[in-house]
């Protein structure tokens, strides 16, 4: 992805499912975890998602 590139909110969420394994996000990276669980909160701390 390009630097500065914008992406959908819809495509954030769905791209991890991918790699869900018994519904546990990126089950073999405690590190991938812990940076989608930042872009998550981001999303919810800006709030006004439509």
């Amino acid at each position: 992805m390009a630097t500065n590139a914008a992406m959908r909110i819809l495509d954030i969420l769905k791209e991890p499912d991918g790699d869900a394994v018994n519904g546990v996000l990126y089950s073999n990276s405690l590190a991938l975890r812990s940076l989608a669980n930042l872009v998550y909160v981001g999303i919810n701390m800006i709030g006004g998602v439509s």
